[in-house]
């Protein structure tokens, strides 16, 4: 496919193309669109502070902006996403024993919920403070765990929200605050009557616009793009069940500020009322780009929405 044939496929998908442009501008509590890129990357530390400093929160910035330490930090050519579908309560200590034999990254909820401690944490904050300032009280009882775990987040939700990110981050406990690593994402959309344009994903994939790691959907597609960033040969995905909305924790308290989807029902990064679900950009990372990279995928369990797209796990590493 040549450029032509790209601004073509652009074209094509005007709510995919639309939804990708409204994402990656701030816009929210804000008169102007700004497009993320433009604005200086310390921006979410220092404005619309009132707990901090101007003197820490600079300090703050200067301490975790730089993604280029995770690839150092990589210890095993295998990484292990540890996601939150119901399936992870199925792992078996033989299953763990293996997770841990690789490099690990754990997603969202996970350091509240189960004893696992990964390598590395990739948190969202939410925009809800009281869900954000809950998380992060629940995770600093963890901060002696946690003390060698890298913890990596994206600051710009928070900023888009007319928050500060530097008045959250020195609520952790300095434990952890050490280990933080500030990462910019690039969102990413396609409608669902189109299909995924495999040219555009290998020129966005993993990164755009040197720093910016492609999200698509959810944040284990920040996770893959990271995987792949940091140079690991294989990974295999836990808890990325997607064809139900059981988690492994069972109960949540995000259903206290929005509504609880249907345990039965397709996960919400997998339905495809609107836009392709992140099921279908995976077989398409899995598909056409990163066999070219050198990378195999691997699911963590039979009951995925991906078997067998992708191999069993414990047909290769068990």
């Amino acid at each position: 496919m040549g450029k032509r044939d790209i601004f073509s496929h652009i074209r094509g998908d005007r709510n995919g193309t639309w939804e990708t442009v409204r994402k990656n501008m701030r816009t929210i509590r804000y008169p102007l669109a700004i497009p993320k890129p433009l604005y200086p990357n310390i921006f979410p530390y220092i404005r619309n502070r009132e707990e901090t400093t101007l003197k820490r929160s600079i300090d703050l910035y200067r301490q975790t902006d730089d993604a280029k330490v995770l690839r150092d930090q990589k210890s095993s050519d295998v990484l292990s996403i540890l996601a939150s579908g119901a399936s992870i309560n199925e792992l078996t200590d033989q299953d763990f024993e293996c997770i841990d034999s690789t490099d690990s990254i754990a997603l969202n909820w996970w350091g509240v919920y189960h004893d696992f401690v990964p390598d590395f944490y990739k948190f969202e904050f939410m925009g809800v403070p009281e869900l954000d300032t809950q998380w992060i009280n629940e995770i600093n009882k963890k901060s002696v765990e946690y003390d060698d775990t890298t913890l990596i987040f994206d600051p710009e939700r928070l900023y888009n929200e007319g928050d500060c990110v530097s008045d959250y981050l020195y609520r952790f406990d300095p434990i952890l605050r050490k280990n933080l690593v500030d990462i910019r994402v690039f969102p990413y959309f396609v409608s669902s009557d189109v299909g995924f344009c495999a040219e555009i994903i290998d020129y966005l994939y993993p990164t755009v616009l040197w720093n910016r790691f492609l999200h698509y959907r959810g944040s284990l597609s920040q996770a893959l793009s990271l995987g792949e960033y940091m140079g690991y040969d294989e990974i295999i995905l836990f808890g990325v069940d997607l064809n139900d909305s059981e988690y492994f924790w069972g109960e949540h308290p995000v259903w206290e500020y929005k509504e609880r989807p249907d345990p039965d029902q397709e996960h919400v990064t997998a339905a495809d009322r609107e836009f392709k679900g992140i099921d279908d950009f995976i077989r398409t990372l899995d598909g056409e780009i990163l066999p070219e990279r050198g990378i195999d995928l691997y699911i963590g369990s039979k009951q995925s929405e991906l078997y067998p797209d992708l191999p069993y796990f414990r047909e290769v590493f068990i």
